[in-house]
């Protein structure tokens, strides 16, 4: 069976500088308190800031950003409360979007730091709308069915730069071989997500675009993320999201996700209402991505 997403928890401001840069559940800031005696460059320490309680980062809040980061990473993964551990750095933004520094992917969304992704609606001239299977093996939402295309915005990328690369890397496809490539925006989706132990929550602004790819062009995965690819029948399925589902994609795929984000209600405007119904799959539910 998917992973089950859990239910907002009690969270508090994480805080630099000053500066409120994610959230972090209470019972993990604790465990991280209790242990810093183990991690003394890098712990948290509760503080009331406006009247309001948060756990800033310490000893300091000064100094090389990406550095206290990744002794906070290691500390979240030394008391077993991380995400799925990547080796890949994220880019950690100020709520000005200006970006402080970098840090391990496997912690993001245990520290509801703010992420952007790109999302790449394949469509063919016929109507239909090419769909992936996420791999088996995927830590996340295995087997669930997703868009074309969608990944994280990696910490020395550009939006531009990443669709490039997670349509190549997923679908096998360059984006000189398809056509009327449109961007449409971007918004943010907001859930629970269960990385640390129920304690992730993710943030993220996601671009997102469609594209024309011509038939005869067929997509094949390079990464070994992706099951396989499969072309939908768009016109049986014209209800494409239900204000009501608490589960689906945060990057804008198969369903309204928790905070009720309209997504999907952008992609069915553009696209003439053809993308298709969520489906089940064999593990029984639609594919709410979380990477």
């Amino acid at each position: 069976m998917p992973n089950k997403a859990p239910a907002h928890g009690h969270r508090l401001p994480l805080l630099w500088g000053g500066l409120v840069v994610g959230s972090v559940a209470a019972d993990v800031a604790e465990a991280l308190c209790a242990q810093s005696t183990a991690v003394p460059a890098c712990c948290l320490q509760k503080i009331q800031q406006h009247n309001q309680p948060g756990y800033a980062l310490e000893p300091f809040s000064t100094g090389d950003f990406t550095m206290h980061m990744a002794r906070l990473a290691h500390a979240l993964r030394a008391c077993g409360r991380s995400g799925p551990w990547r080796d890949e750095l994220l880019p950690v933004a100020d709520g000005s979007g200006q970006t402080l520094g970098l840090v391990e992917r496997g912690v993001v969304r245990v520290l509801g730091l703010r992420t952007q992704a790109v999302n790449l609606v394949g469509l063919r001239p016929d109507g239909a709308v090419l769909v992936q299977q996420r791999s088996l093996a995927k830590p996340n939402d295995p087997g669930l069915w997703d868009t074309l295309m969608g990944g994280t915005v990696a910490g020395n990328e550009t939006v531009a730069e990443t669709l490039e690369r997670e349509t190549w890397e997923e679908a096998g496809l360059h984006l000189a071989a398809l056509s009327n490539v449109i961007h449409h925006g971007h918004f943010t989706a907001t859930r629970p997500v269960p990385d640390g132990g129920g304690a992730g929550l993710l943030v993220e602004d996601t671009h997102w675009y469609t594209a024309l790819v011509p038939l005869g062009l067929e997509p094949v995965n390079q990464d070994g993320e992706v099951a396989g690819h499969r072309p939908g029948c768009a016109r049986p399925w014209r209800r494409v999201c239900s204000p009501t589902r608490q589960r689906g994609c945060c990057s804008g795929c198969w369903g309204a996700d928790s905070a009720g984000n309209q997504g999907l209600a952008h992609l069915a405007s553009v696209t003439g209402a053809c993308l298709p119904r969520p489906s089940r799959t064999p593990q029984g539910d639609i594919a709410p991505r979380t990477g």
